[in-house]
C-alpha cells in the first residue's frame, strides 16, 4: 500500500484520492490489471473496416472484447490465444451467452498458420502487458510480421500502440483517456 501511495504522490503530485491509489496498484506492478479490448471499440473497426466480411479471425483472441464487437454484429468470430485460462473463460462466456457462431482455441499463433477472409487481432504489446505464464516479447511491428507471414487473409486490420515499419497503412488514431492519462493507438489496414 505505502509503494502504490508513494507511486501516486510521485506521479500525480498533491492530488490524491482512493481512485488514484488504487490505479498505482497496476501502475507499480503490485497487482497489475489486465488489457481488456474495449467491445464497443471492437464493434466500431469491425463495422468501419471489415463490414463485407462475415468471419472474423482473430489469432491473439485476449479477453473477449473483440468477439463480443464481432457477435454484436452478427458476425461469425474464430480465435485463439495461448492462455488456456483465457480460453476456458472466453468459451464459458460463448456457451452463457449462446454465441453459437463463436468458437476459440488455445493455440501459439507464433506456431500456427492458416487462411482466412480478415483477420483482426490486439498482439500483447511488447512487455506492457502482465500475464500469468511467460510469453514470447514481441513489439507491434514484430506481432504484424508474424501474422502477414503466419496467416493467409484479404484484409488485415491491428490495433497497436507503436508502429515503424507500418505507417503508411495507419487509417485512424484512437485516443483514450483513463485514471493513467492520455494514450494513442493506431487502426492499420493491409489489403493483400
Amino acid at each position: 500500500l505505502f509503494r502504490s501511495i508513494k507511486n501516486r504522490i510521485i506521479y500525480k503530485g498533491n492530488n490524491l484520492d482512493a481512485s488514484r491509489v488504487l490505479a498505482g496498484f497496476s501502475a507499480s506492478a503490485i497487482a497489475p490489471c489486465i488489457s481488456v479490448f474495449n467491445p464497443l471499440l471492437a464493434k466500431y473497426i469491425i463495422k468501419k473496416y471489415l463490414d463485407k466480411y462475415d468471419t472474423i479471425f482473430d489469432p491473439c483472441s485476449g479477453y473477449s472484447g473483440r468477439l463480443l464487437g464481432a457477435a454484436s454484429l452478427g458476425k461469425k468470430y474464430i480465435g485463439q490465444d495461448i492462455n488456456n485460462k483465457t480460453v476456458l473463460e472466453s468459451n464459458k462466456l460463448i456457451d452463457e451467452m449462446k454465441l453459437t457462431d463463436c468458437k476459440i482455441s488455445c493455440k501459439n499463433s507464433l506456431e500456427t498458420s492458416a487462411k482466412y477472409d480478415c483477420l483482426f487481432p490486439c498482439s500483447p504489446y511488447g512487455d506492457e502487458e502482465k500475464w500469468n505464464q511467460d510469453i514470447d516479447i514481441l513489439s507491434c511491428d514484430e506481432w504484424i510480421d508474424v501474422c502477414l507471414k503466419n496467416y493467409s487473409c484479404n484484409r488485415y486490420v491491428f490495433v497497436v500502440n507503436k508502429t515503424d515499419n507500418y505507417k503508411e497503412y495507419i487509417k485512424e488514431e484512437i485516443i483514450s483517456k483513463s485514471h493513467f492519462g492520455e494514450t494513442k493507438e493506431y487502426i492499420i489496414v493491409i489489403d493483400n
